[in-house]
């Protein structure tokens, strides 16, 4: 393990959808905390955005992974949000460096431009090494450039359609521990949101779970009430093996 200390700045914004463009599923926090310990030490860890424009389930996604999720809350200026992270995120770098000497490197997930002050402020004042990482092709070249060419990509693993199903069991398994039943409406929204469950649209979530169905590993049964939920056929084999190797 290196002794140096990293200090990790994450446009979360940004970051979330140029995963959700490229790769078409939602950015996996400890991914992005992995990326920073390659590095060396984490000492400081933020994500800014303004939360509630996002998924709840990738905050608490970021918060167990160690990452501290800083809400900005977004203002309406005209007809289109404006949002404050860019400028609390360049605040707290710039604190971070006067007040953190032992901090010698600083990885910003972001693509965006405006940040080249402070990365050239942070190498040529401060003599901090400076990482840019994040979606190939969605990063200025010039903040690269900035940071003394210094880029380490951020690369999604895409599943296949029957990880996604595995996937899917696993977790209708563990929903169904804590949940007296499983509408279909629910269904897709966990898949939506789930980011284990890569799935860029409603209509994606949708064809997932009814293809669960169709192939036997989820099965509809009708409640007292008359209406309509799913759970799984534990009798199935690929749902029994699934079962087991994740107990």
């Amino acid at each position: 393990m290196s002794d140096k200390q990293v200090a990790l700045f994450i446009d979360f914004e940004n970051v979330r959808y140029s995963i959700l463009n490229t790769y078409h599923c939602e950015p996996k926090a400890s991914l992005l905390v992995e990326k920073a310990r390659a590095h060396g030490q984490v000492t400081v860890a933020r994500a800014y955005a303004d939360f509630t424009e996002h998924p709840q389930s990738l905050q608490r996604d970021l918060q167990i992974s160690g990452i501290s999720a800083l809400n900005i809350t977004a203002h309406q200026i005209a007809q289109k949000k404006k949002s404050g992270s860019d400028m609390e995120m360049l605040m707290d770098m710039v604190e971070t460096l006067l007040d953190r000497p032992a901090i010698s490197t600083y990885l910003l997930m972001t693509g965006d431009r405006d940040f080249i002050r402070v990365v050239t402020m942070a190498r040529n004042r401060f003599s901090k090494k400076v990482v840019i990482s994040g979606v190939p092709g969605t990063v200025s070249t010039d903040l690269i450039k900035s940071a003394g060419n210094n880029f380490d990509p951020i690369v999604m693993e895409q599943l296949t359609d029957e990880e996604k199903l595995d996937t899917l069991i696993a977790v209708v398994d563990g929903l169904e521990k804590s949940r007296p039943f499983l509408a279909f409406k629910y269904l897709v929204d966990v898949v939506v949101s789930n980011t284990d469950l890569p799935a860029a649209s409603q209509e994606e979530a949708k064809a997932l779970v009814s293809r669960a169905a169709d192939l036997g590993y989820i099965k509809r049964y009708q409640r007292g009430n008359g209406h309509w939920a799913y759970k799984l056929d534990r009798d199935n084999k690929k749902v029994a093996s699934i079962i087991k190797s994740k107990s």
